[in-house]
C-alpha cells in the first residue's frame, strides 16, 4: 500500500500553516515584537492560531495517514481529511476574531476532534485485526 490521498490534504493543510505563520509574522512586524507577544493582543491571538493548528493537525493527519495505510476505503479518508480541513478553517476563523466567535471554533473543533477520534479508532480496530491475522 502507499499513499495516495493524505499526500494531497497535508499539502493543503501545509499551505494555510504557511498563512498562519505570514499572519503572525505580520503582526510582529506591525507591533515591533521579536519573542513572546509584548502584550499585543492581536499578536497573541495570531499565535494561538497558529499554535492551536500546528498542535492538532499534525497528529490528525498522521492517524488519516495510517488509516489509509491500513486499507482505509478512499471515500472515508476523504470524508475524514475535509472534515479536518473544515474543522480547522473554522477553528482558525473563529479564534483569529476579536472577540473570539465561539461558534466557530466550537465547531472547528468538534470536527478536529472527531476527526481525531474516529482515525484513531480506525487505525485501532484494523491494525488490531491484522495483528490477529498475523499479518
Amino acid at each position: 500500500m502507499s499513499l495516495i490521498i493524505t499526500p494531497f490534504y497535508a499539502g493543503l493543510l501545509a499551505l494555510f500553516y504557511f498563512y498562519l505563520t505570514i499572519q503572525v509574522v505580520k503582526q510582529r512586524r506591525e507591533n515591533r515584537v521579536s519573542i513572546g507577544a509584548g502584550k499585543n493582543r492581536l499578536l497573541e491571538r495570531a499565535m494561538r492560531v497558529h499554535g492551536n493548528f500546528s498542535e492538532y493537525a499534525p497528529i490528525a493527519l498522521l492517524l488519516i495517514a495510517f488509516a489509509e495505510l491500513l486499507g482505509t476505503p478512499s471515500w472515508s479518508i476523504h470524508a475524514l481529511a475535509l472534515a479536518l480541513i473544515a474543522g480547522r478553517l473554522l477553528h482558525a476563523y473563529g479564534l483569529g476574531q476579536e472577540p473570539d466567535n465561539l461558534k466557530f471554533r466550537r465547531w472547528g473543533m468538534y470536527l478536529t476532534a472527531g476527526v481525531i477520534i474516529c482515525a484513531a479508532i480506525t487505525c485501532i480496530v484494523l491494525s488490531g485485526q491484522a495483528m490477529i491475522a498475523g499479518i
